[in-house]
């Protein structure tokens, strides 16, 4: 055996068994800092350039060391019980290692739990090889990615919004936000949603602006009996003397509420109360739209 070994070791056709320095420690890691950037950040972007940085040649290497192991076994060549030497069980057992690293890397906690558990009691014959490998195989092929578009890609976590709204509508900027990232994933219909959701927000804004009352929380009230309540405050302002000061805070609430009229009769009821599936293009229009207004509407308003 030691002869066959030897001889398949020295064949210029097969990849060399990988030997590893006998001082390389390969216990568990704590730190996360060798995991996959998208394991340790999964709720962002990843490019297919970064993808292919950090993975493709874990993936090369992976695969030399399932063949290096193969070549160590000899797989179906010889006998299913295996005897190995000393220094080739130590090379064996070292193999299974940068395996079992392989896979913590790639985040394959299964195959790398198995792989543990057969380092402590090493397998003794291709079969139980060929099922760690099989696992190491079925795992990757689970984990799975989701492909964007790069035309919708930037509307993810999107952030190009002005300061003003930032930071006096942080709520509706956060569904602004869900809505590009439904966008981006291609749901425009939940784009749709979180569009006129933030929209509520600032229609609330509004209703507090003129002092709007209910006999409630005005977050209970509906979006038809807050436009009521507004456009009876707009009635009561054209009351008031003329002045600069009136007719630009006229213009201004009367504009809003005639938006905010827009927004529930043209897409907050329909898309509310399942009357209406939506596509990519009214989606990114409406979602624009409602940002823009938002942004106008912070120069006076806030949550």
């Amino acid at each position: 055996m030691q002869e066959f070994f030897s001889s398949r070791r020295k064949s210029p056709d097969l990849p060399q068994p990988f030997i590893l320095d006998t001082q390389t420690s390969l216990s568990d890691n704590d730190s996360d800092d060798h995991l996959l950037p998208w394991v340790k950040n999964p709720f962002r972007l990843w490019s297919l350039e970064d993808m292919l940085k950090f993975a493709a040649s874990e993936y090369i290497e992976m695969g030399e060391t399932i063949n290096d192991i193969g070549i160590c076994l000899h797989i179906g060549e010889l006998d299913k019980e295996m005897v190995l030497t000393d220094q080739e069980k130590i090379d064996f057992i070292k193999l299974l290692n940068k395996l079992k690293t392989h896979c913590d890397n790639m985040h394959l906690k299964i195959a790398s739990t198995l792989l543990k558990d057969a380092l402590d009691i090493p397998p003794s014959n291709s079969e139980t090889l060929e099922i760690l490998i099989k696992a190491v195989k079925v795992e990757m092929s689970q984990h799975l990615f989701f492909f964007v578009p790069s035309h919708r890609a930037k509307y993810y976590e999107r952030s190009d919004f002005n300061e003003r709204f930032i930071s006096f509508f942080p709520k509706a900027l956060r569904e602004l936000q869900h809505a590009g990232n439904s966008f981006t994933v291609g749901e425009y219909t939940a784009s749709v949603f979180h569009s006129m959701r933030a929209a509520e927000i600032g229609l609330r804004a509004l209703a507090q602006h003129l002092n709007v009352i209910f006999p409630f929380e005005i977050n209970l009230a509906e979006w038809n009996a807050l436009i009521k309540e507004i456009e009876k405050k707009i009635e009561t302002q054209q009351q008031l003397p003329r002045s600069t000061a009136r007719d630009e805070e006229l213009k201004f609430c009367s504009e809003a509420a005639s938006q905010f009229r827009h927004f529930k009769n043209g897409y907050r009821i329909f898309v509310a109360h399942a009357r209406e599936s939506y596509d990519e293009e009214p989606a990114l229009s409406i979602m624009e739209r409602t940002k823009e207004f938002l942004e106008g509407l912070s120069i006076k308003l806030s949550e």
